[in-house]
């Protein structure tokens, strides 16, 4: 999913120091923890789309 930053911050797996208005893509599990912090850090813009698991008819 693509979040957007809204308050600066330093990700602490990568080091990287992610700047207000940038965005980024990151899974469900590092949103959480992203978001586990006390300040309100960053926003979800664009959600995945869910799987879509194609179903077969038997016989066919």
């Amino acid at each position: 999913m693509k979040v957007k930053v809204i308050n600066k911050f330093t990700d602490k797996h990568t080091s990287k120091i992610h700047e207000v208005g940038e965005v980024f893509e990151c899974d469900e599990a590092r949103l959480k923890e992203i978001q586990s912090n006390r300040r309100r850090l960053v926003t979800v813009i664009e959600k995945d789309a869910p799987k879509k698991v194609q179903e077969t008819k038997k016989g066919e």
